[in-house]
């Protein structure tokens, strides 16, 4: 599936993308592995997108946002 951070944020509204900053993502294989997600972290793991992304099964994701 083909996403974007604009098509995201349409439906999640202004003041989501308005502060939005980064996604930080890992697939749950990692997680699997891992157990926790500050080992993902440790190992390198966890990646970092900013603007263009796109999902795929299995993702978990975080969006960071400033307010």
């Amino acid at each position: 599936m083909d996403a974007s951070i604009n098509r995201i944020f349409a439906t999640a509204g202004n003041d989501l993308r308005s502060g939005f900053t980064r996604i930080e993502s890992y697939c749950l294989d990692d997680l699997k592995r891992q157990k926790i997600e500050k080992e993902i972290r440790s190992a390198g793991q966890l990646r970092v997108e900013r603007n263009a992304f796109l999902m795929q099964d299995g993702e978990i994701r975080h969006f960071l946002v400033n307010r």
